[in-house]
């Protein structure tokens, strides 16, 4: 467990990096660094607030706390190994390939002035194309929906944490549609190869 908690804290940091080199180069770099691109869910959905996608990450981060505990503390190893080592490729990937091609951001200008730590931590604005978001959201989506399948109540859970919470972002102008596509292009097809490695 150690193991893949240092490998995390490794692909979260480069990833933190990574969104801040994006941010330097599309301010230095963009003629409107803050001006968003179209996108065609924005254009035709009401925007949510900044923030309710990272309260669902953290509800869905709950239940499989409480999925664990309700378990008596089993995680199948094969389906947490698997997803572990997805999570590490898919965000060790992201933060090489993100500032290959640098968008303005999405989000207004006047979410991006709120200066709490917060916000300087975890909201970055540029490092888009591939949502970090959304791959957490599928690693927990997944421990919940392939662990207990025979749990309609996780299994349910589980596919609206990978596949309806990763929309929010896009309500919430955090990320664009391709982001949150690409990620789940990414997760699925790293996910297969390591199954069929082992």
């Amino acid at each position: 467990m150690v193991y893949y908690l240092c490998k995390l804290v490794v692909c979260v940091g480069l990833n933190f990096i990574s969104a801040v080199r994006c941010k330097h180069k599309a301010e230095l770099y963009l003629e409107h660094p803050y001006k968003p691109v179209y996108d065609i869910l924005h254009a035709n959905t009401a925007k949510i607030t900044l923030y309710i996608p990272d309260y669902l990450l953290g509800i869905s981060c709950l239940v499989n706390f409480m999925k664990f505990i309700i378990y008596n503390n089993v995680i199948l190893p094969d389906t947490f190994h698997k997803n572990i080592n997805v999570l590490i490729y898919s965000l060790f990937f992201r933060s090489i390939t993100t500032p290959l091609t640098i968008m303005p951001t999405c989000m207004s200008k006047k979410n991006l002035s709120s200066s709490g730590l917060y916000s300087k931590i975890f909201v970055s604005t540029h490092d888009l194309i591939y949502s970090g978001h959304t791959i957490v959201f599928i690693f927990l989506g997944k421990l919940l929906a392939e662990d207990y399948t025979q749990n309609i109540l996780f299994f349910t859970m589980g596919n609206i944490i990978q596949y309806i919470f990763p929309v929010t972002l896009i309500l919430a102008r955090q990320h664009y549609t391709i982001d949150v596509v690409m990620s789940f292009l990414v997760y699925n097809l790293i996910y297969h190869l390591v199954y069929k490695m082992n």
